[in-house]
């Protein structure tokens, strides 16, 4: 279990099914919401970035079918759509997933690159006050074009910058001007070079700058755990943690969201969380999910120690119920 549990969490125990109830907003929100709250908002030609000798990857088990989550009265929700729109993004979550070894074809650009520039963007994304998704499309912008071009290390903050650029037109209500982003760089390119990479990398992408996130998974499967805002801001934490680490390159994005939000869960309320509603609603079992768990408990301790601390720091904020100065175990036992 946690340390420093917080009086608000609530015990479940056992295999009972938990049945959806209204969920407040403030336990639902981003990471990022919270601070940046007075912006919140409510296949043909598909670019292949998977080897093609790569296996093709089993759909999870289909134990019972989702249910609708949300509020019927709330406009947010959607919850006449909520199935339809979830269907969808777990049947075209893998369309824009970047190679995952993409890196046997940089010749310039290492692993260690990209943990150094995705910190740097942490932060930046924390200064600019975006939420959490722009983000995630940041990053995913960053590897799906690494995937298809060879870029030298001297362009990749710059590259940075415009998939920064591209995500926030895309998410945000407000955007950074170019010459925000230079200054943010240091001045490392100027405007005209910005405007140019973003628009290199569009094309690259053949515009295809609409991915389904981690984090939009990871919203959905919460509102399964009832979560109190502690929960919540564990479950990102856990989850932000895998974007400086090359491994989860690739990774579908709803079973990285079930697995942090499983984590989470067992680690705060204790093991039985992964209820037959939570595996009706995302499709894996325990044992679908067991090594990734694993691999997430590492890669949270990795950070606790890394000499890369804007996820560490971001989570350490009372805003952010200082979730990063938890001890978590090294290993996970049972569920």
């Amino acid at each position: 279990m946690l340390e420093n549990r917080t009086s608000s969490s609530i015990a479940i125990r056992g295999n009972q099914t938990q049945h959806s109830q209204p969920v407040s907003r403030k336990a639902l929100h981003d990471a990022s919401s919270r601070i940046n709250g007075a912006h919140e908002f409510s296949k043909t030609n598909v670019m292949k970035t998977i080897p093609e000798n790569m296996k093709e990857i089993e759909e999870p088990n289909q134990i019972l079918k989702p249910s609708r989550l949300g509020e019927i009265d709330d406009p947010q929700d959607a919850y006449d759509f909520d199935l339809e729109v979830y269907q969808t993004m777990k049947r075209e979550e893998r369309v824009d997933l970047p190679n995952p070894d993409y890196f046997e074809q940089q010749t310039s650009i290492t692993p260690k690159m990209r943990t150094i520039v995705f910190d740097w963007l942490v932060d930046v994304h924390g200064k600019l006050g975006f939420h959490t998704d722009t983000l995630y499309l940041t990053m995913n912008i960053i590897d799906r074009y690494l995937s298809i071009i060879s870029l030298d290390k001297t362009q990749f903050q710059k590259f940075a910058c415009a998939a920064t650029l591209i995500a926030a037109k895309n998410l945000e209500l407000y955007t950074p001007s170019l010459r925000d982003l230079v200054q943010l760089a240091d001045r490392s390119f100027t405007t005209t070079q910005l405007a140019e990479a973003e628009a290199e990398m569009m094309s690259a992408l053949d515009f295809r700058i609409n991915p389904f996130l981690p984090s939009m998974f990871l919203k959905r499967y919460l509102r399964i755990m009832q979560p109190d805002f502690h929960l919540s801001m564990v479950s990102h934490y856990i989850l932000e943690t895998t974007i400086l680490d090359q491994k989860f390159i690739g990774e579908t994005p709803s079973k990285l969201a079930a697995a942090a939000v499983c984590l989470a869960a067992t680690l705060y309320r204790g093991t039985g969380q992964w209820t037959e509603e939570a595996i009706s609603n995302t499709g894996f079992t325990i044992d679908d999910l067991t090594d990734l768990i694993q691999k997430l408990l590492n890669c949270v301790n990795t950070t606790v120690a890394s000499r890369y601390t804007a996820i560490r720091r971001k989570y350490s904020g009372k805003e952010m119920d200082n979730v990063s100065g938890i001890r978590y175990p090294e290993l996970m036992n049972a569920f």
